[in-house]
């Protein structure tokens, strides 16, 4: 294991828990113990790289750590915190996430444009399905937005054109702008929660959408359900 760890890391960079380094053949990177940080863009479209191992000690993934590279089976560090803007933009390896429990921070656009991501878990430690946060995941079929969650930020899911049923749990209170635009699959939406604000165009271009129910103190914020043919029920 040290001298398959040795070579890896070979021409790399690690400075102040920052892991970046020179364009190189290889496909497997396994850090060490002590990086507890991945960099802002240390492997940003290096698309020879299939796997990065991190140990439970990285609690900080920054800005496109990891965009646009070629990862698949990637597993979240046990105790992770925060993942950046565009963290995982990109990343056409993933098909399916579950984050953990401990994260608290999840940056715009973190898994925006995974095209072959279908299924994702989100953890009931964060506070907000952040802006853009799947936005162009064309294939994305299966979310799961557990209790805790708050607000569906902008633009969130638009362009998830393969998304059928989104269910919003009780704590809901607000979706944002754009947040389901041109989901042109979307037949079913959920809210559970009591009273929740729709902004502008949130379920724009939602062609198969027929009926929503919603709860009886619903806001609404301009007009959310452009071009989207759906009979507004109330309960």
């Amino acid at each position: 294991m040290f001298e398959k760890l040795k070579y890896k890391l070979k021409g790399w960079i690690i400075d102040g828990n920052v892991f970046r380094g020179p364009s190189r053949n290889g496909s497997t990177y396994i850090l060490p113990e002590n990086i507890t940080e991945i960099g802002t863009s240390a492997f940003y479209c290096k698309s020879w790289v299939t796997r990065v191992e991190l140990t439970d000690n990285v609690t900080k993934i920054n800005k496109t750590a990891f965009a646009g590279s070629s990862i698949r089976n990637f597993r979240f560090p046990a105790k992770l915190k925060s993942i950046g803007e565009g963290g995982f933009r990109g990343c056409d390896g993933f098909t399916s996430i579950e984050l953990p429990n401990t994260l608290v921070e999840l940056g715009t656009g973190a898994f925006a444009g995974c095209k072959n991501l279908k299924e994702a878990k989100l953890p009931p430690s964060i506070k907000a399905v952040s802006e853009q946060l799947f936005y162009k995941c064309g294939n994305l079929t299966n979310v799961t937005i557990p209790e805790g969650i708050d607000s569906i930020q902008f633009s969130a899911f638009a362009e998830c054109k393969s998304l059928k049923k989104i269910t919003l749990p009780k704590s809901l209170t607000l979706i944002q702008v754009e947040a389901f635009e041109n989901c042109t699959s979307l037949e079913e939406v959920e809210i559970q929660s009591d009273n929740c604000v729709i902004s502008l165009r949130a379920f724009a271009n939602c062609t198969s959408l027929k009926k929503i129910v919603l709860p009886k103190a619903t806001d609404f914020v301009g007009d959310p359900f452009e071009n989207c043919p759906a009979e507004i029920l109330y309960r």
